[in-house]
């Protein structure tokens, strides 16, 4: 009976040994599981404000995009009132053609 009792002592021992073996693994999982989380809730709060950033720099661009669209169309336009008043000048060459027939006009009407 008392080599039984000491047995089962043995066992119990064994079995306490254990459970603090799997005890403080599991400890040790937990703490593992709790520094992947924080790593991945950082990642997520960077992901966050580069996403953020992200969409500042996309309405920054869109802004100057606006801007130089801007600029074009009354570029445009400036070009545009130039080839009108380029149309509206009389060629040089048209202009001495005018001077020559109102001279030749005088001469005819003074002979």
């Amino acid at each position: 009976l008392q080599q039984t009792v000491v047995v089962l002592k043995h066992r119990i021992e064994k079995i306490k040994a254990d459970m603090a073996a799997d005890i403080d693994q599991l400890e040790q999982q937990l703490k593992g599981r709790d520094e992947l989380i924080s790593k991945q809730r950082a990642a997520a709060a960077e992901s966050d404000r580069l996403a953020l950033a992200q969409q500042h720099r996309i309405g920054e661009l869109q802004e100057s995009l606006a801007d130089e669209r801007r600029k074009s169309v009354d570029l445009a336009e400036q070009v545009d009132r130039m080839i009108k008043m380029q149309k509206s000048l009389v060629h040089p060459a048209e202009v001495e053609r005018r001077i020559q027939a109102a001279v030749n006009e005088v001469k005819l009407q003074l002979s």
